[in-house]
């Protein structure tokens, strides 16, 4: 049976436009979201270790290159606290049978030895470990929150997943899911209103999943109103029109691209300030 992807939705990093002495760095930088870098990144964060995890797509359930599971990655999974998630999903096994036709003609077994708690392996595919793994992070991240209750970041993420859920076809109670994203999202702009992606979220629930297209439309506006012509000018631009860098560089007169995503992003972040304004 086919399964439906989860898409979780691009969205730049401002990290992203840091270049030359401004340039971003990281601790720990783990360069694929697959099982292991998952799984690794997981890790680190339960070691209190900050982790960026990269990947160059952005949703769970592009096939299944990994379909088959050894015990020890189930005993490695056991200690980021989903291995028993992972042996209930899947397709428990330790022995082998090799046939011709009818005939078989060899068999092995991977674990003779009694008292062991996991199997040899479990067949199961890998967009359902790696939904498993995202959930730990959703776990994780609501761990954050509990710490660092006053940062508003981890909160805008949770809403995310929120809104996530409704938009992916994870969730039964849409109403609940959306309730549960603002209540986020008001909690993190309660701690900083120039939050862009709590901003983004909250804007995202009240357009799309309640439908209140005139309150989305009106601090929008407002917001947009009471920045400098160059900033509204870039975004509507951008935002609006859709134009790229390249464009919006020669409309603007900027020297260069890096320059102009500088200048943009600059502008959604004062967009974003004036936005929490309204709230």
């Amino acid at each position: 049976m086919a399964k439906t992807k989860t898409q979780f939705g691009y969205h730049r990093h401002p990290d992203q436009d840091r270049a030359g002495a401004d340039v971003a760095e990281h601790a720990v930088v783990v360069v694929g979201a697959g099982p292991v870098g998952l799984s690794l990144a997981i890790d680190l964060a339960q070691r209190g270790q900050p982790v960026v995890l990269l990947d160059d797509a952005d949703r769970i359930g592009e096939g299944s290159r990994a379909i088959c599971f050894s015990k020890r990655s189930l005993e490695y999974w056991d200690r980021l606290g989903i291995g028993q998630r992972m042996v209930d999903k899947g397709v428990v096994w330790s022995v082998g049978k090799i046939f011709h036709g009818a005939s078989q003609l060899y068999q092995f077994n991977l674990l003779p030895e009694e008292g062991h708690k996991r199997p040899a392996f479990i067949n199961l595919q890998q967009f359902y470990a790696e939904a498993y793994l995202v959930d730990r992070v959703e776990e994780l991240l609501s761990q954050l929150i509990e710490r660092h209750a006053r940062v508003a970041a981890p909160r805008a993420w949770l809403a995310k997943w929120h809104v996530l859920r409704v938009t992916r076809g994870m969730a039964s109670d849409l109403k609940s899911e959306a309730d549960l994203a603002l209540s986020q999202t008001q909690r993190a702009l309660d701690n900083d209103p120039t939050c862009a992606l709590a901003l983004a979220m909250e804007g995202f629930v009240y357009c799309h999943l309640r439908r209140d297209l005139e309150t989305a439309e009106r601090r929008y506006e407002a917001a947009l109103n009471r920045l400098r012509e160059p900033d509204r000018e870039l975004i509507v631009g951008r935002v609006e029109l859709g134009l790229e860098y390249a464009e919006l560089a020669t409309l603007m007169n900027k020297p260069s691209l890096t320059a102009t995503r500088v200048a943009v992003s600059r502008a959604l972040i004062r967009l974003a300030a004036e936005m929490g304004v309204e709230r």
